[in-house]
Protein backbone atom coordinates (compact mmCIF):
# COMPACT_ATOMS: atom_id res chain seq x y z
CA UNK A 1 0.00 0.00 0.00
CA UNK A 2 1.34 3.45 -0.95
CA UNK A 3 1.92 6.19 1.61
CA UNK A 4 3.13 9.77 1.10
CA UNK A 5 5.76 11.63 3.08
CA UNK A 6 3.03 13.82 4.63
CA UNK A 7 1.06 10.73 5.70
CA UNK A 8 4.21 9.26 7.26
CA UNK A 9 4.71 12.49 9.22
CA UNK A 10 1.11 12.32 10.52
CA UNK A 11 1.49 8.66 11.54
CA UNK A 12 4.73 9.39 13.41
CA UNK A 13 3.19 12.41 15.15
CA UNK A 14 0.40 10.27 16.62
CA UNK A 15 3.02 8.64 18.86
CA UNK A 16 5.70 11.35 18.87
CA UNK A 17 3.95 14.75 18.48
CA UNK A 18 7.19 16.77 18.50
CA UNK A 19 8.54 15.19 15.31
CA UNK A 20 8.32 17.45 12.25
CA UNK A 21 9.10 16.93 8.57
CA UNK A 22 12.43 18.54 7.54
CA UNK A 23 13.38 19.17 11.20
CA UNK A 24 13.76 15.76 12.79
CA UNK A 25 11.98 13.66 10.15
CA UNK A 26 14.04 13.38 6.96
CA UNK A 27 12.33 11.57 4.10
CA UNK A 28 14.24 11.25 0.83
CA UNK A 29 11.20 10.43 -1.29
CA UNK A 30 7.64 11.71 -1.61
CA UNK A 31 6.02 8.25 -1.83
CA UNK A 32 6.78 4.95 -0.11
CA UNK A 33 5.44 1.41 0.03
CA UNK A 34 4.11 -0.01 3.30
CA UNK A 35 5.12 -3.68 3.38
CA UNK A 36 3.30 -6.35 5.34
CA UNK A 37 4.88 -7.46 8.62
CA UNK A 38 5.62 -10.92 7.17
CA UNK A 39 7.70 -9.25 4.42
CA UNK A 40 9.69 -7.37 7.06
CA UNK A 41 10.24 -10.63 8.96
CA UNK A 42 11.45 -12.28 5.72
CA UNK A 43 13.90 -9.42 5.16
CA UNK A 44 15.24 -9.85 8.69
CA UNK A 45 15.63 -13.62 8.24
CA UNK A 46 17.63 -13.13 5.06
CA UNK A 47 19.69 -10.21 6.37
CA UNK A 48 23.37 -10.52 7.22
CA UNK A 49 23.39 -7.37 9.39
CA UNK A 50 22.48 -8.95 12.76
CA UNK A 51 25.09 -11.68 12.24
CA UNK A 52 28.03 -9.29 12.48
CA UNK A 53 29.84 -8.99 15.80
CA UNK A 54 29.43 -5.72 17.72
CA UNK A 55 32.58 -3.54 17.83
CA UNK A 56 32.29 -0.49 20.08
CA UNK A 57 32.40 2.78 18.11
CA UNK A 58 33.31 0.94 14.88
CA UNK A 59 30.38 -1.41 14.30
CA UNK A 60 27.74 -0.39 16.79
CA UNK A 61 24.07 0.62 16.87
CA UNK A 62 24.23 3.30 14.17
CA UNK A 63 26.04 0.97 11.77
CA UNK A 64 23.56 -1.84 12.32
CA UNK A 65 20.61 0.53 11.69
CA UNK A 66 22.22 2.16 8.64
CA UNK A 67 23.12 -1.11 6.96
CA UNK A 68 19.74 -2.73 7.61
CA UNK A 69 18.04 0.30 6.05
CA UNK A 70 20.41 0.13 3.08
CA UNK A 71 19.83 -3.61 2.70
CA UNK A 72 16.07 -3.01 2.61
CA UNK A 73 16.39 -0.42 -0.17
CA UNK A 74 18.86 -2.64 -2.04
CA UNK A 75 16.26 -5.44 -1.95
CA UNK A 76 13.68 -3.27 -3.74
CA UNK A 77 16.26 -2.08 -6.29
CA UNK A 78 17.24 -5.71 -6.88
CA UNK A 79 13.66 -6.52 -7.87
CA UNK A 80 13.88 -3.82 -10.55
CA UNK A 81 17.38 -4.83 -11.72
CA UNK A 82 16.27 -8.45 -12.07
CA UNK A 83 13.13 -7.25 -13.90
CA UNK A 84 10.75 -8.85 -11.38
CA UNK A 85 8.97 -5.50 -11.12
CA UNK A 86 8.90 -2.53 -13.46
CA UNK A 87 10.90 0.56 -12.55
CA UNK A 88 7.76 2.72 -12.63
CA UNK A 89 6.06 0.37 -10.12
CA UNK A 90 8.94 0.35 -7.64
CA UNK A 91 8.67 2.38 -4.45
CA UNK A 92 11.07 2.36 -1.51
CA UNK A 93 9.70 0.70 1.59
CA UNK A 94 8.64 3.02 4.42
CA UNK A 95 11.70 1.73 6.27
CA UNK A 96 14.35 3.83 7.91
CA UNK A 97 16.54 4.43 10.88
CA UNK A 98 15.69 6.35 14.02
CA UNK A 99 17.51 7.69 17.05
CA UNK A 100 16.26 8.10 20.55
CA UNK A 101 15.75 6.40 23.88
CA UNK A 102 14.40 2.88 23.67
CA UNK A 103 13.40 0.17 26.11
CA UNK A 104 15.43 -2.65 24.60
CA UNK A 105 16.19 -6.02 26.18
CA UNK A 106 19.25 -4.84 28.06
CA UNK A 107 17.31 -3.97 31.26
CA UNK A 108 17.84 -0.25 30.86
CA UNK A 109 16.93 2.54 28.52
CA UNK A 110 19.86 3.10 26.20
CA UNK A 111 20.90 6.68 25.49
CA UNK A 112 21.52 7.79 21.93
CA UNK A 113 20.56 4.44 20.52
CA UNK A 114 19.89 3.89 16.81
CA UNK A 115 17.37 1.32 15.62
CA UNK A 116 15.11 0.84 12.60
CA UNK A 117 11.53 1.86 11.99
CA UNK A 118 9.02 0.63 9.43
CA UNK A 119 5.43 1.56 8.63
CA UNK A 120 3.58 -1.61 7.72
CA UNK A 121 0.25 -2.11 5.99
CA UNK A 122 -1.09 -4.51 8.60
CA UNK A 123 0.61 -3.63 11.92
CA UNK A 124 1.26 0.11 11.56
CA UNK A 125 4.52 1.47 12.95
CA UNK A 126 7.03 -1.09 14.12
CA UNK A 127 10.46 -0.65 15.67
CA UNK A 128 13.30 -3.09 14.99
CA UNK A 129 16.46 -3.70 16.97
CA UNK A 130 18.81 -4.50 14.06
CA UNK A 131 21.35 -6.23 16.31
CA UNK A 132 18.84 -8.92 17.34
CA UNK A 133 15.96 -8.60 14.83
CA UNK A 134 13.52 -7.99 17.70
CA UNK A 135 10.34 -6.27 16.42
CA UNK A 136 7.90 -4.37 18.63
CA UNK A 137 5.05 -1.89 18.50
CA UNK A 138 6.26 1.45 19.90
CA UNK A 139 4.92 2.97 23.09
CA UNK A 140 5.26 6.69 23.72
CA UNK A 141 6.39 6.25 27.34
CA UNK A 142 8.97 3.55 26.56
CA UNK A 143 10.24 4.54 23.11
CA UNK A 144 11.23 8.16 22.70
CA UNK A 145 12.25 9.00 19.13
CA UNK A 146 14.08 12.24 18.35
CA UNK A 147 15.11 11.65 14.71
CA UNK A 148 13.82 9.58 11.79
CA UNK A 149 15.39 9.15 8.34
CA UNK A 150 14.02 7.18 5.40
Amino acid sequence: MKITDKEIEKQLQIIWPKLELDKNIWLADSEYWMPKRKDVEELLKASWVDKKKYIQSTWDCDNYALYLMAECHYLVAGLVWSELIKKEDALPWAFGECWGYFNVNWNEIVRKHAINIVLTEDDGILLIEPQTDEIWIPERKKDSIHYVRM
